[in-house]
């Protein structure tokens, strides 16, 4: 089999279970990528791939993106997408909070995708409201180093976005 066949089947399972950053190192992890060339060319593919989806701050905590916006509230929207969070007057999406030095390594963390909020006679994002995040604190435990001891913290994660009056109301 081909390196480039090798690659092609990999990219198309990746895609096919709608693989996450973490199955993705996992995998990349098991192709043990240094040991040879086909293997190492895979190993950049599904890094990259992992990469494009996932961004990661100075504490190694990483945020899957998404692409979304605000969306119009169209019938075909609402027929199509039936889950509380798209049909909000202040719609967000769930994303993966991953950090590798916490139990549990992944967080669902929400993120409003208006600034305002559904006005339901037009259907379209409106500015008399602004959308904000609601958060919950939640107890984790976590690694300050790769090897370090766990300890018991208290953190923080957006869970869901409502609608409110602006603080400055414009005139």
């Amino acid at each position: 089999m081909t390196t480039t066949m090798q690659i092609l089947i990999v990219l198309c399972a990746v895609a096919a279970i709608n693989a996450t950053p973490v199955l993705i190192k996992r995998f990349i992890e098991d192709l043990k990528c240094s040991s040879s060339v086909a293997n190492k060319e895979i190993c950049d593919l599904l890094k990259k791939q992992s990469a494009g989806n996932v961004t990661e701050n100075q504490h190694g905590i990483r945020h899957k993106r998404s692409q979304s916006t605000c969306p119009v509230l169209s019938d075909e929207y609402l027929l199509t997408h039936t889950r509380q969070e798209e049909r909000s007057l202040s719609p967000y999406v769930i994303e993966d909070d991953i950090d590798r030095l916490r139990i549990p390594m992944v967080l669902p963390r929400a993120r409003c995708l208006c600034d305002g909020c559904i006005d339901m006679s037009s259907r379209r994002e409106n500015f008399s409201f602004a959308s904000v995040p609601l958060k919950q604190s939640f107890t984790v435990r976590k690694r300050n180093t790769e090897n370090g001891p766990l300890e018991t913290v208290t953190q923080t994660i957006t869970v869901g976005c409502t609608c409110v009056v602006p603080r400055r109301i414009s005139q």
